[in-house]
């Protein structure tokens, strides 16, 4: 006989399983947990305030006062980054800072920041940790890619992250809550390929889809509904921050 699960539990396990890639990611950056707590709150917020809830009724849905809804509209409608209130992020981002003016010894960037002196070293190693920095005998440089983005160019992939996931979010949506589950379709192959040819191939498969969606779109009458594909390909990363360490 099949056993049933509750629909409540569904919900917590599907949002569980959706979790696991973004606690991977925190987890490769060394995220400390009040950090990672405070942008899944002021995360949540905004959500509730994108469906124009106020905050009283967003109080209620949260199971939360509405003096702690008050100090979550206070950080989520803040213009500074996420983590600026987190000493432990503000200190990584000024040792970021200095090392991007040049390579830094442990003592230059102590003398450079006097008050948190005693926390410098900590702080080094989780930027290492996070793959931001790399130790080169006493000195600590930056790693190329992460330094040569741009704020411009940040915002605009983090806009492109964030329509892709939409998308994502629409088929679990589907597939899990809303209707049959048949209006999302979700599939992945994973297979051995040689370095260039995925690139080469997936290049032309996009152009196809493409041009598929925009007969579509040209086909479609004013009242046809809207629909998202998103697709994506990638080579299994074998760095050491992605790899799990061995237990042996």
């Amino acid at each position: 006989m099949k056993r049933r699960i509750s629909p409540v539990d569904l919900r917590l396990q599907v949002l569980a399983v959706m979790l696991e890639p973004p606690l991977t990611l925190a987890r490769i950056m060394a995220l400390p947990l009040d950090d990672l707590q405070r942008v899944v709150a002021t995360g949540y917020y905004r959500e509730a305030r994108r469906r124009k809830l106020t905050q009283a009724a967003i109080a209620k849905r949260f199971k939360k006062s509405l003096r702690t809804i008050a100090t979550l509209a206070k950080e989520a409608e803040s213009d500074r980054p996420i983590l600026a209130r987190s000493e432990g992020a503000e200190l990584r981002r000024r040792i970021v800072e200095a090392i991007s003016k040049g390579e830094q010894t442990l003592e230059s960037l102590q003398r450079r920041l006097p008050k948190a002196a005693l926390s410098v070293s900590e702080a080094l190693d989780d930027l290492v940790d996070e793959g931001i920095l790399e130790r080169r005998g006493d000195r600590w440089v930056g790693v190329t890619r992460h330094f040569n983005v741009v704020h411009e160019e940040a915002e605009a992939r983090l806009d492109s992250l964030r329509h892709f996931l939409g998308a994502v979010t629409k088929v679990v949506y589907s597939r899990f809550f809303n209707g049959d589950g048949e209006t999302g379709f979700a599939r992945v192959l994973t297979f051995a390929t040689e370095t260039g040819s995925l690139h080469d191939e997936m290049k032309q498969r996009y152009a196809d889809l493409r041009d598929a969606a925009i007969r579509l779109d040209g086909e479609a009458g004013e009242s046809a509904p809207h629909a998202s594909v998103a697709m994506c390909y990638v080579e299994e990363p074998t760095d050491h921050h992605w790899k799990e360490r061995s237990t042996g």
